[in-house]
This record gives C-alpha cells, sequence and structure tokens, in this order.
C-alpha cells in the first residue's frame, strides 16, 4: 500500500501532511525535523536506509516513528535504535481499496507512549476502518 493512500487517510483526518521522496524539494531529513508523526512508506528495501538517514539528530523521543512495511525484522531494529516512539504497521489489503474502511492494519506498538501521541494514531486508524 503506497503512501498516497495514507497521505489522504491522514488527511481526512484533519492531520496537515508533508511529503519527502526522490522528486520532492523535501528532503527526508527536512520532514523528520518537521513532523510529529513520520511514516516511512517506500520501497522495502529502501526502508532501513531511510530510517538510518533520518536517525539523530533528525529524530527525537517527542516523534512517533512508523513504517509501512510486512517485514518488520530490519525495520523495527532501525526504528527502535532512533529515540522516536515506534509503531510498526502492516496494512493487510493491496492497492485495489479505496479507503481504510472494513480493512485491516496490524499495529505493533513497539516503544509507544500514550503522551507522545501513540493513543492518538492507532485511535485514527481505528476510525478510518470502521468508516
Amino acid at each position: 500500500m503506497g503512501g498516497r493512500f495514507f497521505r489522504d487517510v491522514f488527511e481526512k483526518e484533519g492531520y496537515r501532511v508533508i511529503v519527502s521522496g526522490r522528486t520532492t524539494p523535501l528532503s527526508n531529513r527536512d520532514l523528520a525535523q518537521q513532523a510529529r508523526i513520520v511514516v516511512v512508506s517506500v520501497p522495502i528495501r529502501d526502508t532501513v536506509a531511510v530510517i538510518d538517514d533520518i536517525a539523530p539528530p533528525f529524530l527525537s523521543g517527542g516523534q512517533i516513528l512508523c513504517d509501512f512495511t510486512s517485514i518488520k525484522q530490519g525495520a523495527m531494529e532501525a526504528m527502535l535504535a532512533t529515540p522516536a516512539q515506534v509503531i510498526g504497521l502492516h496494512p493487510m489489503f493491496g492497492p485495489g481499496v479505496s479507503s481504510l474502511e472494513g480493512q485491516t492494519v496490524v499495529a505493533v506498538p513497539a516503544r509507544c507512549l500514550p503522551a507522545a501521541g501513540g493513543d492518538e494514531l492507532m485511535g485514527m486508524l481505528s476510525r478510518q476502518g470502521r468508516g
């Protein structure tokens, strides 16, 4: 499931979404310094490299760092090496889906303090899934 899909999900919930990528003027590090919730949504072969690129000093313990990958081992290890709050996410649906309604997203809250917004993120995904 791509980043564009989840950009729409977050915007529908009222979040201001900023995006970085190969063709954007904003770098991954720029984004990591500005965002409260950082979601890494890249091809799985690039996930750990992107997480390593935005690790300290670009991430802090007051941010939430998530990934959208199916294989968690490398991504979770890389995310936990940062000071950020960490939630691994795995959408259990494919690219033909038009909304989260009725869909499942597996969440692995590895280091996630409610005060840092982890409950907020999990609640948003749950609300969107119910429609």
